[in-house]
Order: C-alpha cells, then structure tokens, then sequence
C-alpha cells in the first residue's frame, strides 16, 4: 500500500510541475521533444489526401500519444496511444490502419514492439509520402508503411494500445524526438459508393494534451515497479551492511 501510495504521489508531481520546467515540448516545426525524465502527451490531427496530395473530402484522424517510462538501461521508451478515426460526411466509411512517425536518434525497429490492433511494428515506404522511420499497422508485413490488414479504428472509434521504442544504445540525455507524424487510411468510401480506396494524412497541428486514463495507470504501475526495485536494492545493501 505504502508503494502504491508513493507511485501516486509522484505521478501527481510530474503532472504539476511548472511547464518552465518541462524539457518535453511541441516544437514550432511540427515536431515533439521527448525527454524521459518529464512524462508528456500530446494530440495530433491528421488530414486526407490521394496522390497529387488531393484532399478527401471529410477524411480526418487524430492520435493521442503520452510518453510513460524508459527501461533496459535507457535503451527502451514505453508510450500508451489511442488512434481516433475522425472522418464525417459525406464518407460514409474509412479505417486508420497505420499511424507513424520518424525518430532522432535512429530507432532499432526490428526490436521495438506494440500491443493490441496496432501490434505490427514496420518500417519503409508510405504510400505518396516516402519512407518513415517506425510505423504500427493493424497488419500485414513489416517490411513497409503500406497496407494494414483489416483492422484500425473505422469511423467514429478510437482504438488504444501502447508501443515501446527501441535504440543500439542508450539515448543521450535520454531526450529523443519524433516528427513527420503520418496515417494511413483504407476503405475510404463516400454516399456514392465511390471514393480513392486508400490516403494518407499529414500533420495539421499538435498540441499538448492532457494523459489518458490509461496512460496515467501505466505510469502508476510503471513508478510502482520502480518503487518496488528500490525497496528491494535497499533491502539487499542492508542485508550486505549487517
């Protein structure tokens, strides 16, 4: 009790800290700094467009991504997420089934990982917008951006799960930052039963945002291992003192 009490504690003083003091941040370049002593959540939106970056009437998504704890060493980051299909009229369907990003420094995607619908790590070719670093996809191979099975949040759901980075080495300072935010849409269909098939959407703004439900459980278990690990550490010094 008295563990559970302390990681409550100290989630509740990360999230009022003063904002001067944060190092995480919304970049003006569209960009987010991720520093790992500082747990940070943020919101993208997203618009649709087909080749010749048309845009798709209607086509929209957001992301909700809150930066939870680092372990092994520095060398792996947690983060919960929830992906929200924000498309309306005159769609009348349409799935997110991959959202990602880019990393500096340089992610190990062959041992990053996710859970639930989002659980294929992948990276390469998006489809009209190149190469990305790291993507997660409701499906298909991890060899590309492109794709994404069946699955992703259709219109009006929000699908939630988390997803670890990983790097070579331990990140210096332990401060990252993730850019060129994208998503991939399938099934895009409007009333006529017609429509592009599969888009993409980029960037129309990130803000800060306030965690999750489920981002603010992952904390608390994450700082009660945390409290756990030393408690044990401390009893082994006290042990080898006596």
């Amino acid at each position: 009790m008295r563990q559970f009490s302390f990681a409550i504690v100290m989630v509740l003083s990360v999230g009022t800290a003063a904002p001067a003091l944060a190092a995480s941040m919304v970049n003006v370049d569209q960009s987010v700094t991720i520093d790992a002593n500082d747990p940070f959540s943020f919101t993208t939106k997203f618009n649709g467009f087909t080749d010749g970056f048309a845009p798709v009437p209607g086509l929209s998504g957001l992301t909700k991504i809150s930066y939870v704890m680092s372990t092994s060493s520095n060398k792996k980051y947690l983060f919960s997420f929830s992906v929200t299909n924000t498309s309306s009229a005159p769609l009348t369907s349409s799935r997110i089934s991959i959202f990602g990003f880019d990393v500096d420094p340089n992610v190990k995607v062959s041992t990053s990982s996710a859970t639930g619908t989002y659980s294929t790590v992948g990276a390469g070719n998006v489809p009209i917008i190149g190469d990305h670093e790291i993507c997660f996809k409701a499906g298909g191979a991890s060899s590309n951006c492109a794709g994404g099975g069946s699955g992703g949040a259709a219109i009006g759901q929000t699908v939630n799960g988390t997803f670890t980075l990983s790097f070579d080495n331990s990140v210096p300072n332990r401060i990252f930052k993730l850019s060129n935010f994208f998503v991939r849409y399938q099934d895009v269909r409007n009333e006529r039963r017609n429509g592009p098939s599969s888009a993409v959407g980029q960037t129309v703004s990130i803000t800060e945002s306030v965690p999750e439900p489920a981002s603010w459980l992952a904390m608390i278990a994450g700082f009660g291992v945390m409290g756990i690990a030393l408690r044990r550490r401390g009893n082994s010094v006290a042990r080898l003192a006596a």
